[in-house]
């Protein structure tokens, strides 16, 4: 989990030369025992999700069906687009999140931007009533 070591490591890699590849050389060191690594990066586009980016094969795209999540959507693919410049060399697809059983309207109007992409989404999807909240963790953890 993140914690005050992390924000010090971030700080120190924009000093970096190619900061950008410090993950993924990480990774290819310990490649043999491990059948499979996962990242978890925040939902930004700073020096930690770009090394995540750059040592991904597959990328999994947890997005709303709101306007701001669209528009962070398409900032994210943009990026990937630029740091994976061969399209061949990792495979992107999209879960959808917190979906609820009404706003039918609105989503359609998700769903007619995501049309292009609609080969990339995912056929499940987790509802709102089964994504984990914050106040439900805290209550467990104490």
């Amino acid at each position: 989990p993140a914690s005050i070591h992390l924000a010090t490591a971030v700080e120190n890699l924009y000093s970096v030369i190619f900061r950008e590849v410090k993950l993924q050389k990480a990774l290819e060191r310990v490649r043999d025992r491990f059948d499979y690594v996962i990242l978890d990066s925040g939902p930004n586009l700073g020096v930690l999700s770009i090394n995540a980016i750059v040592a991904a094969d597959k990328i999994l795209i947890p997005t709303r069906l709101s306007m701001y999540s669209l528009d962070g959507l398409n900032a994210l693919l943009n990026t990937i687009g630029k740091v994976k410049q061969d399209p061949d060399g990792y495979d992107w697809r999209i879960v959808l999140t917190m979906v609820k059983g009404y706003g039918k309207e609105r989503q359609a109007a998700a769903w007619n931007i995501l049309a292009p992409i609609a080969d990339r989404i995912l056929a499940s999807q987790i509802r709102e009533t089964e994504a984990v909240e914050k106040s439900q963790m805290n209550e467990d953890d104490g």
